[in-house]
């Protein structure tokens, strides 16, 4: 009996299966040709570019942030990641929102709005950030904002990311200035501690008394006043006198219907170190020797207004010393 043997297969059957996987390699090739083309021919939205860039900024990313345009004139010293986080420690940057306006042309303008995490509260920060068209995307006209710190007040009490404050322009990246003190009495004001692409004009950076501060200041001022009034004050102690030309140094004792500092004014003052001015109108019932014609004393009791002008430091608030009213 002869064996039947299975014929080889025909030609055409392999010339078939051939071409049916040039046709699906092929098929597949243009698909992946017109994704490519695709994405090409999309262009990149300038909202989104913004919002990458602030999000780089908001995450400490300070590499990633340049990557979003070109930088203005200006030293970049102070655009390092550990310049960045020291921004972010003293006011993180939170519910961004972007809305760009396209034209004229190859230009635009992105509105922004973030909230900046101060210790103190929240404080909403409205900007506006100039755009270039690139090629099929959108970039920031600056990536960083030039800024002089320029520090009215206080100035040695000062640091920029732990370092001694620099002058000049130097560019700073968008949120927070990164300035801090050395003492947490003193902070900077809020009309100039936000580092903003709109701004038109150079801000100088005042330092004033934080609520730490005001409250220690009105305390030390409590404290000095009734050690005067009661007689324990410090020998030598220059402590302050109605406005009465006779009167006798060191000699008006009374009491307060309330305490000065509820009515007192506190204001930094310009200089380098921080000092601080108070001053307070305030009733006291008590008396005072007062010098006669022949340089006799004489006491005067009653109800006396009283003008009082007094400084100290931030630094040491307890340490309040008088001066004519």
């Amino acid at each position: 009996m002869t064996d039947l043997v299975e014929p080889p297969p025909a030609p055409r059957r392999r010339r078939v299966v051939f071409w049916t996987a040039v046709v699906v390699a092929l098929t597949a090739a243009g698909a992946g040709g017109y994704v490519a083309v695709s994405a090409y021919l999309v262009e990149t939205a300038p909202e989104t570019v913004v919002l990458d860039y602030l999000d780089a900024v908001a995450r400490g990313d300070a590499v990633a942030a340049l990557a979003y345009g070109d930088l203005p004139a200006g030293k970049p010293d102070l655009l390092t990641t550990e310049v960045l986080a020291a921004q972010r420690a003293i006011a993180p940057i939170s519910r961004i929102t972007v809305d760009v306006a396209v034209g004229p042309g190859d230009t635009g303008t992105a509105r922004v709005r973030y909230d900046l995490g101060f210790a103190t509260g929240a404080q909403s920060v409205d900007d506006s950030i100039p755009l270039v068209r690139t090629g099929r995307t959108w970039r920031l006209a600056a990536t960083a904002v030039p800024v002089t710190i320029d520090i009215v007040n206080a100035r040695n009490r000062a640091t920029v990311a732990g370092a001694v404050v620099p002058y000049g322009e130097h560019l700073v990246f968008p949120g927070a200035l990164p300035v801090a003190f050395d003492t947490e009495n003193l902070g900077l004001a809020e009309v100039s501690r936000v580092v903003r692409f709109a701004q038109d004009s150079p801000v100088a950076e005042v330092a004033e008394l934080t609520s730490a501060g005001e409250e220690a200041v009105g305390a030390g001022l409590d404290t000095t006043l009734e050690a005067c009034l009661d007689g324990t004050a410090p020998a030598l102690t220059l402590c302050p006198l109605p406005a009465d030309a006779r009167a006798v140094p060191g000699s008006l004792r009374g009491t307060l219907g309330h305490p000065a500092s509820e009515d007192a004014v506190v204001r930094t003052q310009t200089g380098n170190d921080g000092l601080v001015r108070i001053t307070v109108e305030i009733t006291i019932t008590g008396e005072y020797q007062q010098l006669d014609f022949t340089n006799q004393r004489g006491v005067m009791a009653g109800d006396f207004t009283v003008g009082l002008v007094a400084v100290c430091y931030a630094t040491s608030p307890e340490s309040i010393i008088w001066r004519a009213a």
